[in-house]
């Protein structure tokens, strides 16, 4: 059996990440909180969590046996949810460096 995954955020980047998530081998059930109805329409289970109640979020990992959650949205990162994590394996996963520098530039030149 794959393992359980809690995703949070409601936008587009979430959705992706949860739609991809589910195409994997290793995860079987992925959850996203709070979501979107998009996300419903393409199956991606959602429930109705405050992206800032980090004690909501560990009652429902724990009583549903999620395995790790994925956070999307900034503000839970600024807030420091994974310091309220109940275990190591519910630890939430995110960045822990500022993606690449773009090398070309994002406008086109003048003529």
């Amino acid at each position: 059996m794959g393992q359980k995954v809690l995703v949070i955020g409601s936008g587009a980047r979430e959705h992706a990440i949860a739609h991809a998530l589910l195409r994997g081998d290793s995860v079987s059930e992925v959850t996203v909180a709070s979501g979107n109805p998009g996300m419903e329409l393409d199956g991606i289970r959602t429930t109705q969590i405050n992206e800032s109640n980090h004690a909501a979020f560990i009652s429902f990992m724990q009583h549903n046996q999620y395995d790790w959650a994925f956070v999307g949205p900034e503000v839970p990162l600024i807030e420091d949810s994974s310091t309220t994590s109940p275990r190591p394996a519910s630890r939430p996963s995110a960045p822990t460096r500022p993606p690449p520098r773009s090398k070309a530039p994002k406008t086109s030149p003048s003529s």
